[in-house]
């Protein structure tokens, strides 16, 4: 099967009546947010006969937002009600997950969550309850970072920096090791 990238109406397009999938308030915000500022970067997927199989919350905001026109995956047959229920369901559902390592080591947090993460999401929630005390725990949390330097001169550039950071802090402090 072929699919081709096209311009459609949106006013000619509607909904898959067996659809599932559902957006909340805050979820919806972030979709609009995403939409203001990168357009449409990623095409609908619908039937020949216009309707959306994938795309619903995308189709739905763009025309609140007052599109006329919309980007579309049409396939090069129609789709039988069997291939259109499963495609719908591994467009929403098929989505991979999130690799929370590289989220909390490669990212700034506070981007995650202004892009749309919440911090229970990237388990940042128990950490700030912790710290704040409004947790189950109302013990101290240590936390800790690790920097790694490939030669020695790098390490004491960043040593005086690092001690004005931490000077910054009360309680925290840092330790060199050498290997």
């Amino acid at each position: 099967m072929k699919w081709t990238l096209e311009t459609r109406k949106i006013n000619e397009l509607h909904d898959y009546e067996k659809n599932a999938r559902k957006i909340h308030k805050d979820d919806a915000a972030q979709l609009r947010e995403s939409l203001d500022r990168f357009g449409q970067c990623e095409p609908v997927v619908i039937n020949t006969d216009g309707t959306i199989i994938g795309g619903h919350q995308r189709t739905r905001t763009l025309r609140k937002m007052g599109h006329k026109t919309i980007d579309v995956y049409v396939p090069s047959v129609t789709l039988e009600a069997k291939e259109v229920e499963e495609l719908n369901i591994r467009l929403n559902r098929n989505t991979g997950g999130w690799d929370y390592d590289i989220l909390g080591n490669a990212w700034d947090p506070s981007d995650l969550v202004q892009w749309g993460f919440t911090p229970n999401e990237l388990h940042l929630q128990d950490v700030i309850d912790k710290m704040s005390g409004t947790g189950d725990d109302p013990k101290p949390v240590k936390c800790s970072m690790t920097i790694t330097f490939t030669d020695i001169d790098h390490l004491q550039e960043a040593e005086d920096r690092i001690s004005t950071i931490v000077d910054e802090y009360s309680g925290a402090y840092y330790k060199i090791k050498a290997n």
